[in-house]
């Protein structure tokens, strides 16, 4: 079943920026320099089993933003997390936030909601290259953070009822593949990608993806697009993971992907011995994003997951450890 968390609000786009002219809109995002992202951005090899099914399927994630008054609803889907933002505002300044991650890979995940809400009393203006000062983003889940920092971003466009942004990544084998990411249904950017670089459009080509990205992004795109590509280097970042068979470390510690050590607050070092991968959050969207309605989750879904265990809901069974 596929969520709707309200109105997406439609807003005209043009079909796509892939050259030409470079495209100017003014928002939270028009100067942007978080260059130290790029930390959490590098290709890694990781050391799970390789997946036997890689090649034949596409990493999908949505970001649906819904403006309130005083309060923004945000909300993420991909193959491997479904989390939760609730921001509230008041004269231009964050005055609390709340965030659940119900659909997560290890036990870590949970506890970087408590870590967010050092963002509150921050200004919904402050500069991007602030809000992703390096320590904080190390302290933080990167997927949570980003979902934030959307918020925060929707917050500052109060005369906009929302917005949706879906990103699309096809397995990558022998061949370039075409990596997408539309706002409310429209392409904003399409760009033919090969080992982490574009290949096209020719104004972009050569162009890094992860390492290196934010630094040419910002001085390319603003505004707008600039946020759409930061969505579309995200999903490209998710869709490291696609080669493996990343539930077959279930029940052992984080320990054993160390390569990852210190990158943010799921592989904290302090706790890479004391937490570990669980089962059941990884979907296969190839055929599109399935949204979990909100109310679907209860403490008791989110502690079994943690737990490893399965449980029912009030809308049915539902096995932690299996599909939909």
């Amino acid at each position: 079943m596929t969520a709707s968390f309200g109105p997406a609000g439609a807003r005209p786009h043009p079909a796509h920026w892939i050259g030409g002219q470079k495209p100017r809109f003014s928002g939270m995002i028009a100067s942007i320099d978080i260059r130290e992202r790029d930390c959490l951005s590098a290709p890694y090899a990781l050391p799970f089993p390789r997946d036997p099914a890689y090649g034949n399927r596409v990493v999908r994630r949505r970001f649906r933003l819904i403006n309130h008054a005083g309060r923004v609803e945000a909300h993420l889907s991909d193959e491997f997390h479904e989390m939760h933002c609730t921001l509230w505002h008041a004269g231009g300044i964050i005055t609390d936030i709340d965030a659940r991650a119900f659909r997560i890979p290890t036990t870590a995940c949970p506890g970087a909601a408590v870590v967010l809400r050092e963002l509150i009393g921050l200004p919904l203006a402050m500069p991007r290259e602030e809000l992703y000062e390096k320590a904080r983003v190390r302290r933080n889940c990167t997927h949570m953070f980003d979902l934030a920092a959307l918020a925060i971003a929707q917050a500052a466009r109060p005369h906009e009822a929302g917005r949706v942004y879906d990103a699309a990544v096809p397995d990558e084998t022998d061949a370039p593949v075409t990596v997408i990411v539309e706002c409310d249904g429209q392409v904003i950017h399409r760009w033919l990608v090969r080992d982490h670089h574009i290949v096209e459009p020719e104004a972009l080509a050569g162009r890094p993806l992860l390492r290196g990205f934010t630094r040419w992004a910002a001085e390319t795109f603003e505004g707008d697009a600039l946020e759409a590509a930061i969505v579309l280097e995200r999903t490209c970042l998710i869709a490291q993971g696609g080669p493996y068979l990343s539930e077959a470390f279930t029940g052992r510690t984080l320990r054993l992907n160390a390569v990852m050590a210190g990158v943010c607050h799921g592989y904290a070092e302090a706790t890479l011995d004391s937490s570990w991968f669980i089962a059941g959050a990884r979907r296969d969207f190839t055929a599109g994003v399935v949204e979990q309605p909100v109310n679907f989750f209860t403490e008791d879904h989110v502690e079994a997951w943690t737990e490893g265990v399965t449980c029912r809901s009030d809308t049915g069974s539902q096995a932690l450890s299996g599909d939909r």
